[in-house]
């Protein structure tokens, strides 16, 4: 059976898919070793904002699940972006001061505020 038009095409999608891995330099590997631009305090701060934040949500989607809320509209997966922007907010009141407006994925920035859990 003579081989179609079809199957030659597939066969070299294929074949483009799958390129050979990128070799990787001594200097990109050296670069890695680099130190964090902030302090060991400050990313273990963020970090446990975080894992705060995810347990809370995930608390939330308990008490769901029990039926002991009517609705459960959550944010896990926006920890890494909601932390810092809370930590970096200027809190006040007045044109000095950072203005929010946030929606139901706010709960990391509000506990990066200070916000009780």
């Amino acid at each position: 059976m003579p081989t179609t038009r079809r199957s030659k095409t597939k066969k070299t999608l294929r074949k483009s898919r799958l390129a050979p891995k990128a070799k990787v330099s001594k200097k990109t590997k050296s670069s890695r070793k680099k130190k964090l631009p902030i302090d060991k305090a400050l990313a273990a701060k963020i970090y446990h904002l975080m894992v705060q934040s995810r347990l809370l949500e995930e608390r939330m989607i308990q008490v769901y699940r029990k039926g002991d809320a009517y609705f459960w509209i959550g944010a896990p997966g926006e920890e890494a972006f909601g932390v810092p922007l809370g930590l970096l907010t200027r809190k006040g009141q007045g044109p000095k001061y950072d203005y929010l407006h946030l929606h139901y994925r706010g709960t990391p920035t509000l506990l990066a505020m200070g916000m009780d859990p």
